[in-house]
Order: structure tokens, then sequence, then C-alpha cells
């Protein structure tokens, strides 16, 4: 291939992408906002308090609070544990780990976007469905181990804002707290994953022969099994796999019920998760889970496509004369989402003071060092930050995201018990040392 039609390549890409977010910058930004109003009334704490001892309406229960939340596959895992931790029974826990992921207000606003209402509706339902039954399996399944039949602890380790009143972040406005959390924490965790999504959706429609994988594994049940195959065992956040699943659907002529399947399976359960799935429910839970994940997206899709052939009518959203107003709103809010993807790269530059390091100084010998493996967003740090907190002789815990360490100071440190209190929270502790030297924990104490 010569440097030209390499360049025509990448330009018919970056065409292809720069459209997809310009479809869905206007939504993703409001759903940004409404996860922000989601983290300051319906915090992870609240949903922990709500989820009782057990039983079909626990699970229930579990499976709609999961439903609008912004957790992706992996900050889902933390919060599940504290689910665990305060009592809630194998099933609720499930039930909340299969329907979080799949959804969220910003993931709901994307689909809107790109297939159109009906088919984010309809997402919203399997995902609630998906959760609702493998919840209810675990439960009759997994009977022996089924909580204690107690009704959740009443203490509450966490120290965020949403639970400590001395959180200096409890004391700044709701508002503040809103757009900090919508437009800054969880588009800092997601920034990655969406633009990769969104780029793979440029390769799929500029690279890739048209209706290609339509003509070679048709639209039955073949494709979606394929798709289920496909993202079982991938990473994918659920704002992510949208623009995926849109360019399958749009330009690989894959049937909506295999796009749908892909939208269950990917952010539902990923490699990296199934082994803390596995230590935190046990093998029969884990099985049940994937094995519900995986006939209820089946069962989502087949429903998808007879309600489509009954109806004579598709749901993918109509891209039809657009007015100029729209285009430049869509190009605008494109750039304002670019800006918050990426403002961990451009703002200590405008802001040098924003940037400014945290330095903690232990002489040596005091404190502790912690290396933990499995953090991977802002939800992780903070159940990590918490956990540590909750231990015997811990002053204060500071965590280090980007490097995965932990910088615990107290007095009287017990090494198993803050290894033992990061893997209740679904992580691992790989190594424990204590600082021979000044050291400075470069970073936001998350």
């Amino acid at each position: 291939m010569s440097v030209k039609d390499s360049m025509n390549t990448f330009l018919d890409i970056f065409k292809e992408a720069w459209g997809v977010m310009g479809e869905m910058s206007p939504y993703i930004n409001f759903g940004f906002l409404m996860a922000g109003v989601l983290s300051v009334y319906i915090s992870p704490a609240f949903v922990e308090k709500h989820l009782g001892r057990g039983g079909f309406w626990s699970v229930a229960k579990a499976s709609l609070f999961g439903i609008p939340l912004p957790l992706c596959s992996c900050g889902v895992i933390p919060v599940s544990a504290g689910l665990r931790k305060h009592g809630a029974s194998k099933g609720a826990t499930t039930a909340f780990l299969i329907s979080t992921p799949q959804t969220g207000v910003e993931s709901v606003a994307i689909a809107a976007s790109l297939l159109g209402w009906p088919f984010a509706i309809f997402r919203v339902f399997a995902a609630f469905f998906t959760g609702l039954v493998g919840g209810a399996l675990v439960d009759v399944v997994d009977k022996e181990q089924n909580g204690n039949g107690e009704p959740p602890r009443k203490e509450n380790n966490c120290t965020e804002a949403c639970c400590n009143s001395e959180n200096p972040d409890a004391k700044k406005s709701k508002l503040y707290r809103i757009f900090h959390y919508g437009f800054v924490t969880l588009a800092g965790d997601l920034w990655s994953s969406i633009l990769i999504g969104i780029f793979i959706s440029g390769v799929i429609a500029a690279v890739m022969p048209k209706d290609m994988l339509g003509e070679y594994i048709g639209t039955g049940v073949l494709s979606m099994v394929l798709m289920l195959l496909f993202g079982l065992p991938l990473y994918v956040c659920a704002s992510a796999s949208v623009p995926i699943a849109y360019a399958l659907l749009a330009h690989q002529g894959i049937s909506p019920g295999a796009a749908l399947v892909f939208l269950i399976a990917g952010p539902a359960s990923n490699a990296a998760s199934i082994g803390v799935v596995y230590k935190l429910l046990g093998k029969k839970s884990t099985i049940v889970y994937l094995l519900s994940v995986s006939v209820c997206a089946i069962l989502s899709g087949l429903l998808l496509n007879h309600i489509l052939v009954a109806s004579e009518s598709g749901m993918m959203h109509q891209h039809g004369a657009e007015a100029a107003w729209w285009i430049m709103t869509k190009n605008i809010s494109a750039v304002a989402l670019l800006a918050i993807l990426l403002q961990r790269f451009w703002l200590p530059l405008v802001r040098p003071g924003s940037a400014t390091h945290e330095h903690q100084h232990m002489k040596e010998g005091e404190g502790m060092i912690l290396k933990i493996k499995g953090m991977t967003c802002s939800h992780c740090a903070n159940s990590a930050k918490t956990a540590l907190q909750g231990c015997a002789g811990v002053n204060s815990a500071t965590i280090i995201l980007e490097r995965g360490e932990a910088i615990v100071e107290g007095s009287k440190l017990d090494p198993e018990a803050l290894s033992a209190a990061i893997k209740e929270a679904g992580f691992e502790v790989t190594n424990i040392s204590r600082p021979s030297a000044e050291i400075d924990s470069c970073g936001h104490d998350h």
C-alpha cells in the first residue's frame, strides 16, 4: 500500500469515527451529567443498604438498582464485594454483577443516539431480565452458601462524600460534586475505552468490506453465538461497546439481535473479572453467572429479531437530512466531548497548579507501601482506600491509581490484615514493603 493510499485510509477512518463521535456526543455529555446526579443522590452505599437478606425481591431490587449506575465491568466488582460484605445474598450480588455493567445512564444515551430509542429501551429491559434470571438461579442452585440469614451489617466503613460528612468533598456543593463526578471522575475512567470503541467503529466502517460478516455468518442464531463468543472474554465497557455494535450493524450486516448479544455479553463479563467473581461467589455461582449471561443474551437477541420481523420495521436510528444548526451543534459537542475525555493531558498545561503533586513524607520503617493488582478506575481506588482505612492502626491511606500503589500510614500495622482487606475488596496485593527513604506519592489522593 502506497503512502497516499495509507493516508486516504487513515482519513476515511477519521471521517467515520468523527461521524460516530458527533452522533454520540450530545447524548453522552448529557449522560455524564445524569451520572453525576446519580452519584450524589443514589450512591453505591445507598444501594448496599437496600438489598436486604435475600429472596426474590432482593434479587429484583439488585438488578433494578444496577441499571442506571455508571459502573463498568471492572468498577462493579468492588461495589459487589461491598454488597456481600454488607450482607447481601449471592443471588442479589449476582443480579447486580450482571445488570449493572450492561447499562448506565451515559450508555443508554449513547445507544439512543446511534441505535434509536426503541433499541436502547429494549437493551435496558434485557439487562434487567438477565440480572433477574441469573440472581434467581444462583439463589436456587447455591442455597447452601446463600447468605447468613442476617440483615446487612450496620457499620459502614465508606469514607467518601456520599457516606462521610467529615470528608472534605462532602462540604462542597452538590452541584460541584455532580459536575466533578460526571465530567472529571467518570470521564477519566472511561476516556480510553470510549475513544478506542469509536476508533474501532471507524476501522470497521472504513476498512472492512461492507456486509462481509452478514454474508459469511448470516443473521440467525449462528451470528449470535459468534457475537457471544467474541464478547464474553473481551473487556469492553457499556459505553465503548455501543459504537462497535453500531458499526457491525450498520456496515457489516449483522442482525440487531446479534448486536444486542454483543452489547450484553461484552460489558457483563470479561476474562479478568471472571476470576474475581469466582473468588467472590464461588464455583457454582460463577457457572450460573456465565450461563445466565449466555442464554439470556441469545434469547434476548432472538426476541428482538422476532419483534422487528413482526413489526416490519428497523430500530436503528435513521440519519436523514439534518438542519445546519444541528450539524453545528453535534460538531461543537464532539469537540467538547473530546476535550472532556482528554482533560488529563491538557489541563496541567493550562493550569499548572492543578497538577500539584501531593507529597507524603514517611520516616524510614514507618508506614507501608502496597502494590495492588486489579485497580482500574476511581471506583476501584475508592474501594481499596475504604478497605484499608477500616483496618486497625491505619491513620491514612493514599491510593495512587496510576502506579497501582497504596501508601498506608499508622501504628502497629499488620501486613496480613491489610492484604486480607484488599482481597475482600476484590483486589490482590502483590507486594508489601516499608519505606527506606522519603516517599513521593505523586498523584491525587483518591
